[in-house]
């Protein structure tokens, strides 16, 4: 059979697993791309996202490919565009549509009752993937196709989910091509999964749902070998000629044994620059040496927030800002480049927790401060400690289990919007401004006065990404230029 991916604006390397793993297993996979241009959360422009709209070029590309499936990779960033792209294909084509992903994951039931959606796959979806595609193909019925939700009648029947992948290794390598034939200046950064899982069980994070899911059905967090990683990398430099790697593992460096072998063998086979996301709790002197010696340009670490109560008793991670400080003092005197994730719109948190940890941040100075708003995914534990502090109503979930915006992207009814909105401005320049300046900014309370605005945060990132070479501001840039000049046909 032959399935056609439909993704949009960035590469997703789960969905290369899938189509290596399916073309390893004698079908044809295609990708049809949707780059979402000016309207992607960065660059909202509706004018000119309506003149590059790619819905019809994607129906084009269906009609050309002719697939025996419509598959959907769906977070809930992309659940809309997902759904309003499956009706159209519905309604013109009527072939059969599959949603997989963490929001169908999380709700599967809500994603079901599209009548133009005929499947959704849970969790891990290779063997699920291929055990429905042979019933396609054999006109069989899936009711004991582990993962499988699917319509009988007018009944959404929901099957069990199986064990977790044990061993990462016998996946075959991305099927790089699928993405990097739309998106060709991808080639310059290779990005890898060397894991599967998460040791932590953030309220905010999918993986707080994704437990619950695979209670009793495995090891959750689990490693590929050093070898089969390297081996892929080694793969891909040949083919791609890549200049940088980004790894992007929810935590890197879990295993310091494992780090250690990965180091040497990289530094000797590989030998470029790469990134990688860490913990502060798996952060040590030893490890970050090598990790620098190895060709780490980039740890970036989750902080979210310095208030320790939130920390503990509304986010349940549990290192103290002392611990976090220490890891960031090891990682800057190894001359490695500190990327640091804050959010906005945590319950009971106001502009006293703010300014406590822009005092924090100006005290450790990484070079890169994210700031984001809460956002807050379906069936993750954050909603409850959201309902219970008022800042979100039981229609509030609801839109947040249909992907609508704001509702999910602001953390809910964030009541305090307006008074934290000036410090993601703050954050954004403490990397940039002198340690006495921030303190003097802060003393006086001149950050009611520098509420920037996203144009002035984009500006003074592009100045420091252009600094560093930052090769995913690059990214970005090429993203642009390529699709703005490329004729939608």
């Amino acid at each position: 059979m032959k399935v056609l991916f439909l993704y949009n604006r960035f590469e997703n390397v789960g969905i290369e697993t899938l189509s290596s793993f399916l073309k390893s297993k004698g079908h044809k996979v295609a990708l049809s791309f949707d780059p979402q241009l000016f309207n992607d959360g960065y660059m909202d422009m509706p004018f000119l996202a309506k003149k590059y709209n790619y819905t019809k070029k994607i129906l084009k590309d269906i009609k050309k490919s002719k697939p025996d499936i419509i598959a959907f990779s769906v977070l809930t960033d992309n659940y809309q565009w997902a759904l309003n792209l499956a009706n159209h294909i519905k309604k013109n084509l009527n072939l059969p549509i599959l949603f997989g992903g963490v929001h169908p994951t999380s709700v599967p039931e809500e994603v079901m009752s599209n009548n133009f959606i005929d499947f959704v796959i849970t969790g891990e979806g290779e063997y699920a993937m291929l055990e429905l595609i042979k019933a396609l193909e054999k006109n069989k019925d899936y009711s004991k196709i582990k993962n499988l939700v699917y319509r009988k009648g007018e009944k959404i029947m929901k099957n069990k989910v199986r064990d977790l992948v044990k061993n990462l290794d016998d996946l075959p390598f991305p099927d790089k091509n699928l993405f990097y034939n739309v998106i060709p200046y991808t080639k310059k950064n290779y990005s890898i999964l060397t894991a599967r899982g998460c040791p932590f069980s953030c309220t905010y994070c999918f993986n707080n749902m994704y437990k619950k899911i695979y209670k009793n059905k495995g090891k959750y967090l689990r490693q590929r070998s050093v070898d089969n990683v390297i081996s892929e990398l080694k793969f891909a430099k040949r083919k791609y000629n890549y200049k940088f790697v980004s790894i992007i593992d929810d935590v890197f460096m879990t295993d310091n044994k494992w780090i250690e072998e990965f180091c040497k063998k990289y530094k000797k086979e590989i030998s470029v620059p790469f990134r990688c996301i860490g913990h502060v709790n798996c952060i040590n002197k030893n490890n970050i040496r090598i990790l620098k010696w190895a060709g780490c340009d980039t740890i970036q670490i989750g902080v979210q927030t310095t208030c320790e109560n939130t920390r503990k008793n509304i986010i349940h991670r549990y290192e103290t800002n002392e611990i976090i400080k220490k890891a960031s003092t090891i990682i800057k005197k190894n001359k490695i480049k500190l990327e640091i994730d804050h959010i906005l719109g945590f319950p009971y948190e106001g502009e006293k927790e703010q300014i406590k940890a822009a005092k924090f941040y100006n005290e450790i100075k990484p070079d890169t401060i994210n700031c984001y708003w809460l956002k807050c995914f379906p069936k993750t534990d954050i909603i409850g400690h959201m309902i219970k502090a008022g800042n979100l109503s039981q229609k509030d979930v609801e839109k947040i289990e249909k992907g609508l915006s704001p509702s999910y992207i602001l953390g809910g009814s964030v009541k305090n919007k307006k008074d934290l909105q000036k410090f993601s401005s703050l954050m954004n320049v403490i990397p940039i401004l002198p340690k006495s300046f921030v303190k003097f900014i802060i003393k006086n309370k001149l950050y009611y006065l520098i509420n920037f605005g996203t144009k002035f945060m984009v500006f003074s990132r592009l100045i420091k990404s252009l600094v560093w070479r930052d090769i995913r501001l690059f990214e970005f840039i090429y993203f642009y230029k390529y699709y703005i000049f490329k004729p939608i046909r």
